[in-house]
């Protein structure tokens, strides 16, 4: 069966790659080649909407599969060659990738007969990874930072219109274009025809796989990327799509050694001699015995208030990465204070033998990770929420901005909603053992409210407790918890909303750069994953902002990890080593070399 389109769509660093046949056949196969097959009828179109932002849909008989980018488009002269040989489909960033992969070589387009051939495979010296990865990021930013294309000079969103000429070299970032095994690729052949449906056609022997770019067989000398936050801690080896470790930023203590002396049970007897031996429990420890453990956390509203139990942390989390070779990259929070950095620089240092140490703000890794390089970085933590401005990769500090209300604060005001609609709830309002159940009910059951939302009044939700119990939740519960961030009164804390941080940071800049902070807003954290959240908050800022200027925001799907998988692609770049502090720096300059 004669295959007129393939491509692939990159899904959370899953790649999925369908082919749609001349008989109207749309067939889609997963990462482990499991395949699932989908009748059409052959539909098939493109367009570009007002955002400058290509689409792709396939029409089926009773549903319409749509493919939208969610990024900036980044539209190589080849793809434009597709179009105007008749293709009905041309789509190439960092969300939707299309199936042509050989095409990363050089390559040639003659007009005159409408016929694209590649190059001939010639075996080249090998590259390293990181090498490739540091050429092609830098390809990235400099598109970025100049929105024009070598072949003409022509601005990307004026492309379209554009011929091409034979001269025009093709060439795709290699960074967004998945991968093919190399005896794969000289079995492929690409052609365009002219006939009169003008198909695309593609050959091969075998379907392509498709790796994420963060796969670990990119990176072989992988860095430890660790993302202490005042909620959670995330950490792992860069060239990962996330992190491996995962835990509370907790600090647990046995409450009383009485009981812990007389246990009341044989089953009871080896935790209660652990317990009279260990003094202090993290991690998974914490979460199975919360109930005999007294709780603290060593990080409050960012910024860290215990080194003692900061070190313990530190050993949990690192140990297990830590070896002579592996250099460390750490994220801090916006208004960090520099004493804070330089005891944690000569922690990792003096404490952990580490060979490299690298600190870098959160916000800007959260940027990166969604391949910009400007933008406004709204981040709402556990402890504290900010707005970034960032230009050029460089964080725009005197207009950053951040309020002491964010996700912990959520979780206590939605704890006391539940109190008072269930009163079997208020005797244990403010234990934390309910902690990861109250932060479950906000991110995946509250809502924020918007202006075509109607008859909120009759909106019940039911959500089930791990003991089986059901807790109905009405009107108030699901919407009224969000609240708190766009009016901090509702829980007692007089600074604005967030919305009306946003607009204070975005105009505390200089006015060329207002625009392209506002079209390019980034989401951070777990509390913005409440369903509406973008929604509302690029409504306020609309609101605020002057007319013919409209806020664009993107929400990152793993957005309550996207700063450590920023930071896995900054450390997974071979320029990275040089960009840290070596341990012969830091013995000659001392913690201030931070």
């Amino acid at each position: 069966m004669e295959s007129v389109l393939e491509f692939s769509k990159l899904n959370g660093w899953k790649s999925y790659y369908y082919t749609l046949s001349n008989k109207g056949e749309l067939q889609k196969y997963s990462h482990n080649k499991a395949k699932q097959t989908i009748l059409v009828n052959n539909q098939t179109e493109y367009g570009q909407n007002k955002d400058n932002k290509l689409s792709f849909w396939i029409t089926s008989q009773d549903k319409t599969y749509k493919f939208r980018s969610q990024e900036e488009p980044i539209v190589d002269s080849w793809c434009q060659a597709f179009k105007k040989a008749g293709a009905k489909q041309v789509q190439d960033n960092s969300k939707l990738f299309i199936g042509f992969t050989h095409l990363r070589r050089r390559s040639l387009v003659d007009q005159t007969s409408t016929t694209f051939s590649p190059v001939a495979h010639q075996p080249s010296t090998p590259t390293t990874t990181s090498d490739t990865k540091i050429k092609s990021l830098s390809k990235l930013l400099s598109l970025r930072k100049n929105p024009t294309r070598s072949a003409g000079n022509t601005p990307i969103s004026n492309q379209t219109s554009n011929p091409l000429t034979s001269s025009q070299i093709l060439e795709p970032l290699n960074i967004i274009v998945p991968t093919i095994q190399e005896q794969q690729d000289q079995d492929v052949k690409v052609q365009i025809t002219n006939h009169t449906n003008k198909t695309l056609k593609l050959e091969t022997n075998s379907a392509p796989t498709f790796d994420s770019p963060l796969s670990p067989r990119y990176n072989q000398n992988s860095s430890i990327v660790a993302d202490f936050g005042s909620g959670g801690i995330k950490a792992g080896l860069s060239g990962r799509d996330k992190p491996h470790t995962i835990i509370d930023t907790l600090v647990g203590r046995p409450r009383e050694k009485q009981s812990m002396l007389t246990p009341t049970s044989t089953s009871s007897t080896s935790t209660a001699q652990q317990l009279s031996t260990d003094k202090i429990y993290m991690g998974k420890q914490v979460q199975a015995m919360r109930g005999i453990l007294s709780l603290s956390r060593p990080i409050q509203r960012g910024l860290v208030s215990d080194w003692d139990d900061m070190e313990h942390l530190y050993h949990h989390v690192l140990d297990q990465y830590a070896n002579d070779e592996r250099y460390l990259l750490m994220t801090e929070p916006p208004h960090n204070i520099r004493k804070h950095r330089e005891k944690q620089c000569m922690i990792m240092f003096e404490t952990f033998r580490s060979p490299g140490y690298y600190v870098t703000g959160g916000s800007a890794l959260s940027l990166y990770a969604t391949g910009r390089v400007s933008g406004l970085v709204v981040d709402v933590g556990e402890g504290v929420s900010s707005c970034v401005p960032i230009y050029q990769g460089c964080a725009i500090s005197h207009a950053s901005n951040k309020i002491n209300v964010a996700g912990g604060d959520l979780n206590h005001y939605l704890s006391d909603l539940l109190a008072q609609e269930h009163p079997a709830w208020k005797g244990h309002a403010g234990s934390t053992s309910l902690i990861e159940v109250v932060r479950d009910i906000k991110e995946n059951v509250c809502r924020v409210k918007n202006k075509n939302d109607f008859d909120l009044g009759q909106l019940k939700q039911e959500y089930t407790l791990p003991d089986g119990t059901v807790l109905s939740m009405n009107e108030n519960c699901i919407y009224q918890c969000a609240e708190a961030l766009f009016d901090t009164s509702l829980i007692g804390v007089e600074s604005p909303g967030l919305p009306k941080l946003c607009y204070q940071s975005v105009f505390s800049c200089d006015v060329d750069l207002r625009r392209v902070l506002v079209e390019n807003v980034i989401m951070a954290g777990g509390s913005t994953l409440m369903k509406g959240f973008d929604i509302r908050l690029g409504s306020e800022i609309d609101a605020m902002t002057p007319a013919g200027v409209k806020c664009h925001i993107t929400s990152p799907h793993d957005r309550q990890y996207v700063q450590w998988t920023g930071g896995s692609i900054l450390a997974s770049l071979s320029e990275f080593h040089r960009m840290a502090i070596s341990k012969q720096e830091y013995e000659e300059i001392g913690p201030q070399c931070v």
